[in-house]
């Protein structure tokens, strides 16, 4: 991505207002961490990662049974 340096995160579909789920890598989620935890990312946002990691989990379960 243009005009982003590696120490900073990036959040796809800020606001959450898109109606899909976003799969992060690993190295994409812990970049996000420090938004997370100093609060930088605004409420909404967190919630919304929360819901597609928990969606996208409960997906991938309910696909091996």
């Amino acid at each position: 991505m243009k005009n982003v340096k590696p120490d900073q995160w990036v959040k796809l579909n800020l606001g959450t207002v898109g109606f899909y789920r976003t799969q992060y890598s690993s190295a994409m989620l812990e970049s996000l961490l420090p938004g997370i935890r100093d609060l930088s990312l605004p409420p909404v946002d967190r919630l919304g990662l929360q819901n597609d990691l928990f969606s996208l989990t409960s997906m991938r379960k309910s696909r091996s049974l």
